[in-house]
C-alpha cells in the first residue's frame, strides 16, 4: 500500500496544483482512490476476493540487509558481482538461518532490489542506479511543470506514477521478472514522452553520407557494426530460446529421449551449466536403473553412465566454479560412483564437499556428508586403529554440523552410530536420545535407541544387534523408512542367559512402544523375541517369533525363524 499511495500522491500533487489540469469530475476519482488506499493501509488488508493463491516464499528483509552488509565488508565498491546474490546468500547467510523452516532453501534474490544491488554491485553500482533514477525524476518533473501540451502531460503523469509504484515495490519487496520487464517498458515509454513533451528542444545532429567521403566511410563502418550487432543479438536470443525449448522437452520424456534433448540443448547453448547439471543427474538415474536389473545388468553400461555423469558434472563446475549447487551435485555423483566400487570416488566426493563448506560455511548438510564419507572409509579399513581414526573424523564433522544446526536429528543419529563403533555406548545412547527427542515421529530413531540399550545390556555376553541397513540409508538421506516386512537385524547366539537388567528393560519398553505405533514393525518384533530368548523366557520369545512369521514374506527368513522356534 505505501508504494501505491506514493504513486497517487504524485498524481494528486500535480493535479491539485493545477500543473496538470483535469475536469472537475475527473479530479474526484484520484482523490477517492487515494483515500481508499489510506484506509487499506491503516485498517489492514481486506479480502475483497477470497482467492486461494499459492504461498510465496521470499527472504526476510533483515537477513537481506545483513547479507548486503557482509558482502559490502568484503568488497564495498563493487560487491560480489552482477547477478550473484545466490553466491552472497550461501556465503553470508549465517547459522541463525538454520533455525527457520526454510534452512535448506538457497535463495537467489533478496527482499527487494535495493538490498540485492548493495550485495551484488556494491556502493558504486547502487549509487549509479540511484543517480539515474534521480535524473529521470527531475527531467519528468521539469517536463510536467513547463510543458504546454496538456494531453501529453496527462498521459506522462499516469505512466510516470505507475512507474514510481512499480519501482518502489521492486526496490523494497521481492518481485518477479515480469515486473522488472514492465518497469523497463514503462521507463522507456516515460523517456519517450519526456522527449516529446520537454519544453526545450533537444539539439539535432544531422549526419549525411554526402557530406564528405571521410565521414561517409566512418558512418558506413558504424552502420555495418550496428547491423552486425543487431543480427548477433537476435541470433543469440533465438539460440537461447531454442536451447530452453530442447531442455523443456526433456521433462517427462524417457531417459534415452531426455538425454538426446539435453545434448541438443548443450549443443545450442554450451555455456549453460544447468543443462550439464541435469544431464549428469540423468546419467546417474540411468546407472541406478541398470544396476537394479540385478543379474541381467550390463556392467559396461553402468560404467559408461557413471563416466558420462562425472564428465558432464565436471563441465558444469568448470562453467560456474563458485556454484554450491554444481559442486554439491558433483560430490553426490562421486558418492553414487563409490557404491559401484569406482576407485578414488570417495576421495573426490570428499574434495568437493570440502569446497562446498568453503563456499557455504553455515550449511550443515555438507558436514554430514563428510562424516558419512569418513564412516565409509572406516568400513573399508581392516585395522582397528585406522577404523577408529576415521570414526573420530566422522564425529568431528557431525559435531560441526550440530554446531551449525542444533536441531538436526540425522546428525545426532550419525554421531551416535560413530560412538557405537568406538564401543562408547553411554555417549551413543545420549546422542541417539537427542535424535529421538527432535524427531518424535521417527520410529527408526526410536528403534535404534532400543537397539543401543539392548547392546549395552548384553555386551558382557558378546551378543549384539547390528544397525539396520535400511535405517542407515534413510539417515544418510535424512529420511524416514519403516520396514514392516523385511528383517534386517542379525545377532550372535549365546548359550548363557542374561539377567533382565535395567538396559534390557528400557529396550523392551522402547520396542513395545514401536509395535504399538507400527504393529508390523518386523525388526522390533524380532528384537523383543531376541530379548526374551536372551533372558531365558522361551514362552515370550516363541510368542514374538510366531508374530514375526505372520509378517515376513521372504522364504529364507521364514525358514530361519522356524529353525529358531524349533531350537527353543
Amino acid at each position: 500500500w505505501p508504494a501505491a499511495i506514493l504513486g497517487m500522491a504524485i498524481c494528486l500533487m500535480f493535479i491539485l496544483s493545477k500543473v496538470v489540469r483535469l475536469r472537475s469530475a475527473d479530479t474526484f476519482i484520484p482523490v477517492v482512490i487515494f483515500l481508499a488506499l489510506i484506509t487499506f493501509l491503516v485498517g489492514g488488508n481486506f479480502n475483497l476476493v477470497n482467492a486461494q493463491l499459492p504461498t510465496e516464499i521470499s527472504l526476510s528483509r533483515n537477513l537481506s540487509w545483513r547479507i548486503a552488509q557482509e558482502s559490502l565488508k568484503r568488497d564495498p565498491l563493487w560487491g560480489s558481482g552482477p547477478a550473484t546474490f545466490d553466491y552472497a546468500f550461501v556465503k553470508y547467510r549465517g547459522s541463525e538461518f538454520n533455525a527457520s523452516n526454510l534452512w535448506d532453501v538457497r535463495f537467489d534474490t533478496a527482499h527487494g532490489n535495493f538490498f540485492e544491488s548493495l550485495a551484488t554491485v556494491g556502493i558504486l553500482g547502487t549509487a549509479s542506479l540511484v543517480i539515474i533514477s534521480l535524473i529521470l525524476l527531475s527531467i519528468v518533473f521539469i517536463a510536467l511543470s513547463r510543458s504546454e501540451n496538456k494531453e501529453v502531460k496527462v498521459f506522462l503523469l499516469g505512466v510516470f506514477s505507475s512507474l514510481v509504484v512499480l519501482a518502489a515495490n521492486a526496490a523494497l519487496l521481492t518481485v518477479s521478472g515480469s515486473i522488472i520487464l514492465l518497469i523497463a517498458v514503462l521507463g522507456s515509454l516515460t523517456m519517450a514522452l519526456v522527449v516529446i513533451n520537454y519544453p526545450e528542444k533537444f539539439k539535432e545532429l544531422k549526419l549525411s553520407f554526402r557530406s564528405s567521403p571521410k565521414y561517409a566511410l566512418a558512418l558506413a563502418a558504424i552502420f555495418l557494426l550496428v547491423s552486425a550487432g543487431v543480427v548477433v543479438l537476435f541470433t543469440s536470443g533465438f539460440k537461447i530460446y531454442l536451447a530452453d525449448f530442447y531442455a523443456n522437452k526433456a521433462n517427462g520424456a524417457d531417459s534415452a529421449t531426455a538425454v538426446n534433448y539435453l545434448n541438443k540443448a548443450i549443443a545450442t547453448a554450451d555455456y549453460q551449466d544447468e543443462y550439464y547439471l541435469r544431464l549428469s543427474r540423468l546419467y546417474i538415474v540411468m546407472a541406478n536403473q541398470e544396476a537394479n536389473k540385478g543379474q541381467s545388468a550390463n556392467v559396461s553400461s553402468i560404467q559408461n553412465y557413471l563416466s558420462s555423469a562425472i564428465l558432464t558434472g565436471k563441465r558444469a563446475v568448470d562453467l560456474t566454479p563458485n556454484s554450491v549447487v554444481n559442486k554439491e551435485s558433483l560430490a553426490l555423483i562421486y558418492e553414487n560412483a563409490a557404491t559401484y566400487n569406482i576407485a578414488g570416488a570417495l576421495e573426490w566426493a570428499e574434495k568437493y564437499y570440502t569446497e562446498v563448506t568453503q563456499l557455504e560455511p553455515d550449511n550443515p548438510v555438507a558436514y554430514v556428508r563428510l562424516a558419512l564419507i569418513n564412516m565409509a572409509h572406516a568400513n573399508q579399513e581392516a585395522g582397528a586403529e585406522e577404523k577408529n581414526k576415521f570414526y573420530a573424523e566422522a564425529i568431528k564433522f557431525y559435531g560441526q554440523a550440530i554446531s551449525k544446526k542444533s536441531n538436526l536429528a540425522p546428525a545426532y543419529y550419525g554421531i551416535a552410530i560413530a560412538y557405537e563403533k568406538l564401543n562408547n555406548y553411554d555417549q551413543a545412547i545420549e546422542e541417539i536420545g537427542k535424535a529421538v527427542t527432535l524427531a518424535v515421529d521417527n520410529l527408526d530413531y526410536r528403534f535404534e535407541l532400543g537397539r543401543l540399550y539392548f547392546n549395552r545390556g548384553v555386551r558382557s555376553q558378546n551378543l549384539q544387534q547390528q544397525q539396520t541397513k535400511e535405517i542407515a540409508a534413510a539417515a544418510d538421506r535424512g529420511q524416514t523408512v519403516i520396514q514392516e516386512e523385511k528383517l534386517s537385524v542379525q545377532e550372535e547366539q549365546s548359550n548363557q542367559a542374561v539377567t533382565f537388567n535395567n538396559d534390557l528393560q528400557v529396550a523392551d519398553a522402547i520396542f513395545k512402544n514401536v509395535i504399538e505405533i507400527s504393529p508390523k514393525h518386523a525388526n522390533a518384533l524380532y528384537s523383543l523375541a531376541l530379548i526374551y530368548e536372551t533372558i531365558g523366557d522361551k514362552e515370550q520369545s516363541k510368542q514374538y517369533y510366531g508374530k514375526l512369521l505372520d509378517i515376513v514374506s521372504d522364504q529364507p527368513t521364514k525358514e530361519a525363524i522356524v529353525k529358531k522356534l524349533q531350537a527353543l
